[in-house]
């Protein structure tokens, strides 16, 4: 598959210099109203809040983990003003963010252990989360959601996979929103705006949650809605005017699109709570996160001369992101050992354009040798449709116990499809009218793809420990896993620059042609200690 060539990324943090904000955020409870410098004043004098986190599956105070372990809760992911997955990683020691903006698939990397590119491609994100697992509540999956109505994140340091079902070398990042409280009323409301340096314009972000007990004790609802608008501070200089009569080397031809990386998040989360009996909760949850963004982070300072702010691309290059994720919890306590079902459903669908002019010119030289077609430019669409299911049952001991013990089973589908289009506008009518060999009078394409991705994966994982002392455990966990990938892939260039060997089909689309399945199988055993 192609892709494209990257002029250098610009770090949103160097971005933001200078960074004016103006907050307004409103915390209703019954008829009181709390302002939020009224609040932060009240939380500077309380004592330091404890956070009680699951990463060992139990309940436990974070200063009580044996393990590696960072938590940050939810009132200071809103007093620090914490958006996203960036903004976490400049409180949080060891994690790492390269910010290359919204539409790069912005890795995170715990402790510098990494097996992928930091300057990762915009494409098929949905499932690239690195070394490290990242986690939804109890559904493993890569995202970077709004921190809006957060209870807590955890971050856990080194190789998790004997505690968490779906893979995790380097750490595991868990994203753990709010559940609905079956006990009593509320509703908070925030409302904030800011500026950035070199942008053109203000941004804004607001949400709103309301909680509401339905049976008291019994069943209750719990909705979150946010919105948030950020312009940005990146100006695309040479977007042509009328692609495949503009000349791009023609500043009269060109326009400026102002603040092109720009980023809308729209996130909506509904959650139903039913204590089925004293022993047996379920939570079913909804959550819907579109994110659409103008362009990339990027600038062309080193390869076209333009401003450090800059970017000499000559398409607009918009990407639209929608996450759809079904949830059902349920959690049977047994006294001894608490038995958790962990259900989850994602559908995934990205549509995005982006400029490939200039990979074309220096991948195929026959399109430099079009003379007298001063209008050569390309842009290429592309789409990823993901459904993902996975299940884990997992057991786990309870009690004061001096010997803990956790097993489990975990399984996961993940059915990927993605294409991606390179169009050159203009280029088939100006091969035709000037006898060009090898245009078709049909189309515009020079390339198409069309992938599928299958994979499963079953593991079964658990872990013993035993606590000597106050100051010494011993835990061993071991780790079996199967997965299979199958990938289906066919590339089509419609235009024969090449000898391929390959007769034409019944389309002209199809004149040069490669189509490859490739399986993979792995299974493995794992040790920690």
């Amino acid at each position: 598959m192609k892709t494209e060539k990257q002029q250098g990324t610009l770090p949103r943090v160097l971005r933001t210099v200078s960074l004016t904000a103006v907050t307004a955020s409103f915390f209703f409870a019954g008829s009181g109203i709390l302002v939020a410098g009224a609040q932060e004043a009240a939380t500077a004098r309380a004592p330091l809040e404890e956070i009680i986190v699951t990463a060992t599956r139990r309940e436990t105070s974070v200063q009580d983990v044996k393990y590696n372990l960072s938590a940050i809760s939810g009132q200071q992911i809103d007093d620090l003003r914490i958006l996203n997955t960036t903004d976490l990683a400049r409180w949080i020691p060891g994690l790492t963010i390269v910010d290359q903006g919204s539409r790069q698939s912005n890795l995170a990397i715990i402790r510098g252990t990494n097996v992928n590119n930091v300057d990762t491609t915009d494409r098929n994100i949905n499932t690239n989360g690195g070394t490290v697992g990242t986690f939804y509540g109890e559904t493993p999956l890569y995202i970077d959601p709004l921190l809006v109505d957060m209870q807590r994140v955890e971050i856990l340091r080194g190789p998790q996979g004997t505690l968490f079902g779906s893979r995790s070398l380097g750490g595991a990042l868990r994203y753990i929103p709010e559940t609905p409280d079956a006990s009593e009323f509320s509703t908070d409301l925030h409302v904030r705006s800011f500026w950035l340096d070199e942008s053109d314009d203000t941004s804004y972000q607001g949400d709103l949650t309301i909680n509401a007990p339905i049976i008291k004790d019994v069943l209750a609802f719990r909705g979150s809605i946010a919105r948030v608008e950020n312009a940005v501070f990146i100006d695309y200089t040479s977007v042509l005017k009328e692609p495949g009569v503009s000349d791009p080397e023609n500043p009269a031809d060109l326009r400026t699109v102002e603040d092109a990386n720009s980023e809308d998040v729209t996130l909506l989360r509904a959650a139903l709570l039913w204590n089925i009996t004293d022993s047996i909760d379920s939570t079913l949850t909804y959550t819907k996160q579109s994110r659409d963004v103008g362009g990339r982070q990027v600038n062309t300072q080193d390869s076209f001369g333009s401003g450090e702010y800059e970017a000499a691309y000559r398409y607009e290059e918009p990407n639209n992101r929608d996450h759809d994720i079904f949830q059902l919890d349920v959690n049977f306590d047994f006294g001894f050992a608490t038995l958790t079902s962990a259900t989850s459903f994602t559908e995934y669908k990205e549509r995005g354009q982006r400029d490939q002019t200039d990979f074309n010119l220096f991948v195929f030289p026959p399109f430099a040798d079009i003379s007298g077609f001063d209008g050569f430019s390309v842009y290429s669409t592309e789409t990823a449709d993901t459904e993902t299911f996975t299940q884990e049952l997992r057991l786990v001991s309870q009690g004061e116990s001096r010997l803990t013990w956790l097993a489990g089973i975990f399984y996961l589908d993940i059915d990927e499809k993605t294409t991606s289009t390179e169009t050159a506008p203009g280029l088939s009518d100006y091969g035709n009218a000037n006898e060009f060999p090898g245009f078709y009078d049909d189309t515009d394409v020079i390339y198409a793809f069309q992938g599928r991705n299958k994979l499963q994966e079953t593991a079964l994982f658990g872990q013993i420990g035993y606590q000597f002392t106050e100051a010494w455990q011993a835990t061993i966990g071991g780790r079996w896993f199967d997965v299979e990938n199958t990938l289906d892939g066919c590339t089509q260039f419609p235009i024969d620059f090449f000898d391929a060997g390959c007769e034409q089909g019944d389309e002209a689309v199809t004149k040069a042609s490669s189509c490859s399945t490739h399986r993979i199988s792995s299974l493995k055993l794992c040790l920690a200690m």
